[in-house]
């Protein structure tokens, strides 16, 4: 993979990063204004929460995909110099 290949695919993990927080953030929305009217999020909207459970785990393996291709990106700039 070239050097551009690899900026470009860290580039996509990082658009699709903010996507994802976007899409946990608005979960969290919800579930508070759930917490505040008494309802348990998960109890009254069973897909809305397995969504977001969802984001949060393809949140975690994109941050290891991200912080790999850096490591990656450094090593490769180190061996260049």
């Amino acid at each position: 993979m070239t050097s551009e290949e690899k900026e470009l695919r860290l580039q996509q993990h990082n658009e699709l990063q903010f996507e994802l927080k976007k899409e946990i953030e608005r979960g969290d929305e919800h579930a508070i204004k759930c917490v505040k009217k008494g309802l348990v999020y998960s109890e009254e909207y069973p897909d809305e929460y397995a969504s977001c459970l969802l984001a949060v785990t393809q949140y975690n393996d994109n941050q290891q995909e991200i912080e790999h291709l850096q490591t990656i990106i450094i090593e490769d700039h180190n061996n260049v110099e």
